[in-house]
């Protein structure tokens, strides 16, 4: 898979997604908050989101659970298979990452997988939300983590995760004025 550097918000941040993914903004309208791209010739999608810092919630995992779930609507069938704090090098050391993976209950044997990642910069009163949507995987009769990505029918599962690996490679904020205060 070949990736391309793209800028977001404006310059503001940069971040590696693959080629074959355009910006949805170029078509249709997409809130200030978000950048969202989707697959040229798919239905998988990538989301850039700014949100407010979840002040109540210390604890990056549990800020990354939070966030998942208002993320779905609150839909508490989701089996999170992984969940672990990263470190993006680019990011100043008092920022927190956490990278998870869900999937939702299946739906005629397929479901969605969710790659999060949550960026959570405490002294910019922001949390960025990234996540990666595969939609119509199937996580077959795993029962473990690794045992998703052992199945050759899941080639879009370990795609999933090289993007993931990728964006926490390369993505950078450049500007924090982006960010209040």
């Amino acid at each position: 898979m070949e990736f391309s550097k793209t800028a977001l918000y404006g310059g503001a941040m940069s971040v590696e997604v693959p080629k074959n993914y355009y910006d949805v903004s170029d078509l249709r309208q997409v809130p200030d908050t978000q950048e969202v791209f989707q697959e040229r010739e798919g239905i998988h999608n990538v989301i850039f989101d700014i949100l407010e810092y979840v002040e109540n919630i210390e604890d990056p995992l549990e800020a990354a659970r939070y966030h998942l779930e208002d993320y779905v609507d609150g839909d508490g069938d989701l089996k999170i298979w992984n969940i672990e704090a990263v470190k993006v090098k680019s990011l100043p050391d008092d920022a927190s990452c956490v990278n998870l993976l869900a999937t939702t209950p299946p739906h005629e044997t397929k479901s969605t997988a969710i790659f999060l990642l949550l960026v959570r910069l405490k002294k910019h009163a922001t949390d960025i939300l990234i996540t990666v949507n595969l939609h119509n995987i199937s996580t077959g009769d795993a029962a473990e983590y690794d045992a998703l990505f052992q199945d050759t029918l899941n080639k879009d599962l370990q795609q999933g995760k090289d993007v993931v690996q990728r964006i926490i490679d390369s993505f950078e904020i450049k500007n924090y004025k982006l960010f209040y205060p």
